[in-house]
């Protein structure tokens, strides 16, 4: 069976939604967020996004009493590096590149689900 090709927009539009999703669901991961990359600040220049994704799941592991790991896709520290430097207006400080997912249309599965509702 042949399906129409549907428009979900770009690949990259479809990690930005899911970035939003799992922000509005996690809203300490921005709190922490925030802290770290304003410390990273303070010492560098420019810094990872995903260095700071590193040093939340290690907070938040080291931190808690929960067995519970924080999930975080490492697609989504693009997402939060450019709401960091609007929000700081410091363009520039987390290093980017062109995102080749901007050309890619939008995957209709993003894969299996595994345990725990995880894709």
């Amino acid at each position: 069976m042949t399906h129409p090709r549907l428009n979900f927009g770009s690949r990259a539009e479809q990690i930005d939604r899911r970035a939003l999703e799992f922000h509005e669901a996690n809203p300490r991961v921005w709190e922490l967020f925030v802290v770290f990359a304003d410390e990273a600040r303070f010492f560098r220049p420019h810094f990872s996004a995903r260095a700071v994704f590193h040093r939340i799941r290690w907070e938040v592991a080291m931190t808690t009493d929960s067995d519970d790991d924080l999930k975080i896709n490492n697609n989504y520290s693009p997402a939060y590096a450019r709401w960091y430097e609007e929000m700081r207006g410091c363009p520039g400080f987390f290093r980017s590149r062109r995102r080749t997912s901007e050309d890619a249309p939008a995957r209709l599965l993003d894969g299996p689900m595994r345990a725990g509702g995880a894709r």
